[in-house]
């Protein structure tokens, strides 16, 4: 019996096994290969997913994911996620309407109480500050007066004779001259001062800051202003004068109202000395300045 070398034995053996390695490593490369596909192919519906979502923060006009392919379960999870989207969205809507309606209603609510504080501050017929608002300015500024003792006059001025312009061309008219020389007292003080109709034919104004001299002053240019002036009604030319009494706050005014009691005395004076005129009340003696033709 002939023996071969061990070498030539095993040649078909080794062969075999080489065959048997090279398959099983092709197989398992061409495993590798077709998994990393399928993963790619599977995760790519993901990373476009991924990558709207991040667009879709960032860019306001995007507003919903796009439709996505792929496996009917990623196809489930893309049609969940645009219902939760569009759910936001309409959530987002009706939370912006509802804001800008709150916005609307609140700003309506400030500007009717704004009306409701004007009708409240103010005379209907001349737009000038009423009684009740005067006061609360005239409080203020006597507390003003109280802790830096600042000067403070007030005056009072009456429409002379007013019945005769009611009576002569009615009360329309008559209302049109009140209206008229409230526009002109007004117009007559500095912005610091404060006018008010306190009821018929009867103006109050307050002066800050202002002394004797100066309160004289303003008195008198308002005087010569509504003398001067032609007030035009229904086709008349109306020609009113008004008389003015004033003081300047001293030691011996307690409040407000104790200062204004003594402007209208001094006014009184003024009608006194024959109407169109401005008197001035001092803790001794009230000084009318006589009508300046």
């Amino acid at each position: 019996m002939s023996r071969r070398p061990v070498s030539v034995a095993y040649k078909a053996i080794d062969d075999t096994a080489r065959t048997i390695v090279l398959l099983g490593t092709g197989l398992a490369l061409l495993s590798i290969a077709l998994a990393w596909m399928i993963a790619r192919n599977a995760a790519a519906p993901v990373r476009a997913m991924t990558q709207a979502a991040r667009q879709l923060g960032r860019d306001p006009s995007m507003t919903m994911l796009p439709r996505f392919g792929g496996s009917q379960e990623f196809f489930e999870l893309s049609a969940s996620l645009r219902s939760l989207l569009r759910r936001i969205g309409v959530a987002e809507q009706e939370s912006h309407r509802v804001e800008t309606q709150s916005t609307l209603i609140e700003r309506r609510f400030h500007a009717e109480i704004a009306t409701l504080q004007r009708v409240a501050d103010t005379d209907p017929l001349t737009g000038l500050l009423n009684r009740r608002s005067f006061l609360m300015h005239a409080d203020d500024a006597m507390l003003h007066h109280d802790r830096h003792q600042r000067s403070l006059s007030i005056l009072v001025a009456d429409i002379d004779v007013f019945k005769r312009v009611n009576d002569s061309y009615g009360h329309p008219a008559g209302d049109e001259v009140i209206r008229q020389v409230g526009f002109l007292l007004e117009a007559g003080v500095r912005s610091s001062d404060k006018v008010a109709r306190f009821g018929g034919e009867e103006f109050v104004i307050l002066l800050r800051d202002a002394d004797e001299d100066q309160a004289r002053h303003l008195a008198e240019r308002m005087r010569l202003a509504v003398r001067a002036a032609v007030i035009h009604h229904a086709g008349l030319e109306i020609r009113v004068t008004i008389s003015i009494g004033g003081a300047v706050i001293s030691t011996n005014d307690t409040d407000i109202q104790a200062l204004i009691e003594r402007a209208d005395r001094a006014l009184y004076d003024a009608k006194s000395q024959g109407r169109d005129c401005v008197s001035m009340d001092s803790r001794d003696t009230a000084s009318p300045i006589q009508n300046v033709a």
